[in-house]
């Protein structure tokens, strides 16, 4: 499967990551109830036999991010010049979507997320680059970060595991391509 049409499949992906999941809102969680039964006091006792527990199957591990190649590093000194120079390029795309100013260049099949000016980790920027090498795809990473160490921590990891998703679906749209 050819950059571009990674490409094409990622782009959606990578604007609905950078909306609610990238944000420094925390992800809501539930849990269900907790349910105990008892046995009504007249009842008889019943023999148990030793139950064999076995751990449930582990999911594969996904293949490293690959380590940064020429492209996908950030070449630039502050996320400000990062964004100034990629705002004025023709041969890209930009959208906004829930603040986050997201940049897509088809061409080097790489994104630039710029975080929203609430955003504990603004001033930041994440470029990613998707590569599908033998049939398996990785994405690379780079982010360059002016705020405080641990809201620039946060921040990759929250990138780190929408990145693993993205990978994952990315690499199932390819390997339902190869059939």
């Amino acid at each position: 499967m050819k950059r571009f049409s990674l490409f094409v499949v990622a782009l959606p992906l990578v604007l609905a990551a950078c909306g609610k999941d990238a944000s420094d809102k925390p992800a809501s969680t539930s849990t269900a109830p907790a349910v105990t039964a008892t046995a009504p006091a007249s009842a008889a006792p019943v023999a148990t036999a030793p139950i064999a527990i076995t751990p449930a199957p582990t999911q594969p591990t996904p293949p490293p991010a690959p380590p940064l190649a020429a492209g996908d590093a950030i070449d630039y000194a502050t996320v400000a010049q990062a964004r100034a120079v990629l705002s004025q390029r023709t041969d890209v795309q930009s959208r906004e979507d829930d603040g986050w100013l997201i940049v897509a260049d088809a061409g080097a099949g790489a994104f630039w997320s710029f975080t929203p000016p609430d955003h504990a980790a603004n001033p930041a920027v994440v470029k990613r680059t998707i590569h599908e090498k033998a049939g398996v795809v990785s994405v690379a990473m780079a982010t360059l970060c002016e705020a405080p160490k641990p809201a620039c921590a946060d921040l990759t990891r929250q990138f780190e595991d929408i990145n693993e998703r993205m990978r994952a679906d990315l690499q199932h749209q390819a390997d339902k391509h190869k059939k």
